[in-house]
């Protein structure tokens, strides 16, 4: 069963109701904005807006979603640009809600103003803002200490499921592994260019307003090397001529340098944290894959393949 199945369990009509109240929310309010991973519903309450995040108790435990609560809350307190988790209105984190057999399990995050940022190449100023606010993100994260670091997960447990997911007749996807992991294996995580990352610091996860970017969905982070989030963003940008991603890269590393420093190696091997994602999440999708795509899985994974090639040039 894959979590498409598990979430399409969710009653839309009632569930998210009675998440809600539990933040003191007027049921009216109530507006489905995204069915993926995760099931979120826009809503306010006495005048502010907020964001409401369901999930099954079988694809997170509550002790994950509390920590991950923590880590953001941190975040905020350290001056990061993101979205505060909000708590219930018995002062919990995160609440569970039956639903017959189903156990959901809810969480609330402050909406913050601005509008998504629009996948594709962007001006020079929009590139600058999110190279800036991931750097202000892991200057707050570099002195997080979560009380249990094993409640989040790691780069090289990802690393092994992802081999795990890959068919074993897949040769492409078996020869870009193999190429990847030899680069990861000789990388050391005793550096202070590794922490908890944010995980996908894509542009479907950040508000832009007014020059300023805010980070959204911390529902995944990951211990990992800095610079996995920093290659994040490019992913969308493979099938732009090489000229236009070097100019992107050149304003994202401005960014993030106007605000902490950068040794040029990882800005010379993003590429690497690049491919390592892309497998990441053709893997993942080619095993989970959903029949409600508007392309067969033969032509989507075919479409990732050529990407393997094209993101080693940067």
């Amino acid at each position: 069963m894959t979590h498409f199945d598990i979430l399409n369990r969710i009653n839309l009509n009632t569930t998210p109701q009675q998440a809600a109240a539990q933040w003191g929310v007027t049921p009216d309010s109530l507006e489905l904005v995204n069915q993926g991973i995760n099931v979120v519903f826009r809503f306010t309450a006495h005048e502010n807006a907020y964001f409401l995040n369901l999930t099954h108790v079988d694809l997170k435990s509550q002790a994950e979603l509390e920590a991950n609560w923590n880590f953001l809350q941190h975040l905020v307190e350290e001056g990061a640009p993101v979205s505060p988790p909000v708590l219930a209105r018995d002062g919990q984190k995160v609440i569970a809600i039956q639903q017959e057999e189903d156990t959901l399990l809810a969480t609330v995050t402050r909406a913050m103003p601005g509008e998504l940022v629009p996948e594709g190449m962007l001006s020079e100023e929009t590139f600058h803002a999110w190279g800036r606010a991931l750097a202000q993100m892991h200057n707050a994260a570099g002195s997080f200490q979560p009380a249990d670091s094993s409640l989040y997960k790691t780069w090289d447990g990802i690393w092994k499921n992802t081999y795990a997911l890959i068919n074993r007749s897949d040769q492409a996807a078996l020869h870009e592994f193999e190429q990847v992991d030899a680069w990861f294996q000789d990388l050391s995580a005793d550096t202070p260019d590794f922490g908890l990352t944010h995980a996908d610091f894509r542009a479907g996860n950040m508000l832009l307003h007014e020059g300023e970017i805010t980070i959204l969905d911390f529902d995944e982070p990951v211990w990992h090397w800095w610079a996995a989030d920093m290659a994040r963003p490019f992913l969308e940008l493979s099938d732009y001529p090489i000229e236009d991603r070097r100019q992107a890269r050149g304003w994202f590393v401005q960014g993030y340098r106007s605000v902490r420093s950068l040794d040029e190696f990882w800005v010379e091997n993003l590429p690497w944290f690049m491919r390592m994602k892309t497998l990441d999440i053709y893997a993942w999708s080619a095993a989970h894959w959903d029949e409600r795509q508007e392309i067969t899985r033969q032509e989507w994974m075919e479409y990732y393949q050529r990407r393997f090639e094209n993101l080693f040039t940067w």
